[in-house]
């Protein structure tokens, strides 16, 4: 974890912004977090863009720079490493981590909401107007990073609670539309086990509890989760995990272009987040698990995630430079090529995974919960 590679404590809570912060300081505390391990402080200024709602574009990249840090630490295993035995700065950290991952996910549902408003308060909480700042484009990203998230945090398994949260802020905030609709159908709903999970919130919403209170109508909530789950593919294959992820990660995404505000965001995205080539440490292809024969056949989770591959692009290009310097004094002698840590650490986490069995990988289960989720209140006529 971070702590083992020379941070020895937590930042203190002093470096917090006295002003807020522009599209060009999140892009630079966002390289910084991402290439010096010692600048946590930058965690802290980072999460207050995603609240002030003033510049969309600071917002952007400061999800991309977080979603990079949090994702490779998570990959990493500071979640889920055993505290017992650790020292009082180990436990110190590890407290800090939780905390501000829990911030992290908790704004970027609202993100996703819209519930972001222009003086930094949360829209939930105050009863604040959603700020209209909050455009359809951040919005996908913000959900990209959760889902992002959700599967570094045990890397082969998903964490559907997350995906519940967010999925959740979606259907029910007064932001839902195509744009969201779209990369939800193109990039999530093709995985087997986002499909899956993705029946169990619709029929959780679909019900309803009691003191639940969301931004739009139930007749609203209903339409919405009709149009998630009428566009959700009706394949029931048990699933097969592919031999090796395919393509590169989040690639295709519906973010990760602009035209209207003068940011490339190609460019952002491939700084903050590396190359796809190298993140299986050996300079295989990496990202999202793949199959051409059945493309509805992988699961999010068995991909490999973000920060995994940033984390390796980072490692690996440290070392060729400290190869080419030791070229460059005259040492010939060559060292063992050794994996990324992060590599190591996440292909860990998804062999333990692979011990238990999914009940998402199940295709009997899968139409069964499709079918209870058709008929669980989402048909129209809607009320």
């Amino acid at each position: 974890a971070l702590v083992g590679r020379g941070a020895a404590r937590p930042p203190s809570r002093s470096a917090m912004p006295k002003r807020l912060l522009d599209h060009d300081d999140t892009a630079s505390l966002g390289v910084s977090l991402n290439t010096d391990g010692k600048s946590l402080n930058n965690v802290g200024k980072l999460l207050t863009a995603l609240r002030s709602g003033k510049d969309r574009n600071a917002t952007r990249s400061a999800i991309i720079a977080l979603e990079r840090w949090f994702s490779e630490r998570l990959c990493l295993g500071d979640l889920r490493v055993a505290t017992e035995d650790a020292d009082d700065a180990q436990k110190k950290y590890s407290e800090w981590f939780a905390k501000h991952y829990k911030i992290f996910t908790k704004r970027l549902c609202a993100v996703v909401a819209g519930e972001t408003t222009a003086d930094g308060k949360d829209a939930n909480e105050d009863g604040d107007d959603v700020d209209a700042s909050v455009d359809a484009k951040t919005r996908v990203l913000a959900f990209a990073a959760a889902m992002e998230c959700a599967r570094s945090e045990h890397p082969g398994r998903l964490n559907n609670e997350l995906y519940a949260s967010v999925l959740t802020a979606a259907v029910c905030g007064r932001s839902f539309g195509e744009e969201l609709l779209g990369a939800l159908t193109s990039r999530y709903l093709v995985k087997t086990d986002v499909r899956f999970h993705t029946y169990a919130v619709v029929q959780r919403l679909a019900k309803g509890s009691k003191g639940e209170e969301h931004a739009i109508s139930r007749a609203d909530i209903a339409r919405n989760l009709y149009d998630v789950l009428s566009r959700t593919p009706a394949v029931f294959d048990d699933y097969a995990e592919s031999p090796s992820p395919g393509d590169g990660a989040r690639e295709n995404d519906g973010a990760a272009k602009d035209d209207d505000d003068g940011e490339d965001f190609e460019a952002m995205l491939g700084l903050m987040k590396g190359s796809a080539s190298s993140a299986r440490g050996d300079g295989d292809d990496a990202g999202d698990e793949g199959d051409e024969q059945n493309p509805f056949g992988s699961a999010w989770c068995k991909g490999r995630a973000v920060g995994e591959i940033a984390g390796a692009e980072h490692a690996n290009t440290a070392t060729r430079g400290a190869r080419e310097t030791k070229r460059k004094k005259g040492d010939a002698k060559k060292d063992a090529k050794k994996r990324p840590a992060v590599c190591v650490a996440a292909d860990a986490a998804r062999s333990e995974a692979r011990k238990t069995n999914d009940k998402w990988a199940d295709g009997k289960r899968h139409r069964k919960s499709f079918q209870e989720a058709w008929g669980g209140g989402v048909s129209p006529p809607f009320p």
